[in-house]
């Protein structure tokens, strides 16, 4: 058997940025205007962005509007956002992802950016029902995080209380 010849060279990377990108040399994001785009922005102060859950998720809506951005799915985590995206063009993305980074970072004066967004092209179909899924899970696992952690902080107040009026 003879080996099959390879007719195209090997397909293009599709991700870019996140902790890929540290300490790399700067090269042209992999972006699509036709296919679904994975989209991960993560900060450095944990619960910042759980915190303010609606602030994040109205900032990211009104934008996303403005630039013409679809959204498909949003998950806000503890530490990080995933977005399922499909972009109009190049430029509106560069423009979008400034400004919601900006205004989230002015609206949230302790949080900072940790890495460089990360994307990944998706395709169509399978993938991106994977996708999907993958982000609705974030999204309950977040608002699972969210509730156990207010949970501990009422028990706090509740158990500092309490230990203020025995000392009393």
């Amino acid at each position: 058997m003879k080996k099959q010849l390879f007719l195209f060279k090997e397909a293009a990377n599709k991700t870019y940025g996140g902790s890929k990108a540290q300490g790399k040399r700067k090269t042209l994001r992999p972006l699509s205007t036709r296919l679904p785009i994975h989209l991960i922005l993560k900060t450095r102060d944990p619960f910042q962005l759980l915190r303010n859950r609606e602030t994040v998720e109205q900032t990211i809506s009104k934008y996303s509007g403005k630039f013409g951005i679809t959204i498909y799915e949003l998950a806000v985590q503890a530490d990080h956002i995933h977005l399922s995206i499909k972009i109009p063009s190049r430029e509106l993305y560069r423009r979008w992802i400034r400004a919601i980074t900006a205004v989230l970072t002015l609206k949230m004066k302790k949080l900072k950016w940790l890495f460089l967004p990360f994307t990944r092209i998706g395709t169509w179909g399978r993938d991106f029902k994977k996708l999907s899924h993958y982000i609705l899970n974030n999204k309950a696992e977040g608002a699972f995080i969210l509730n156990c952690h207010e949970q501990v902080d009422q028990f706090r107040t509740r158990l500092i209380a309490t230990t203020k009026d025995q000392l009393l």
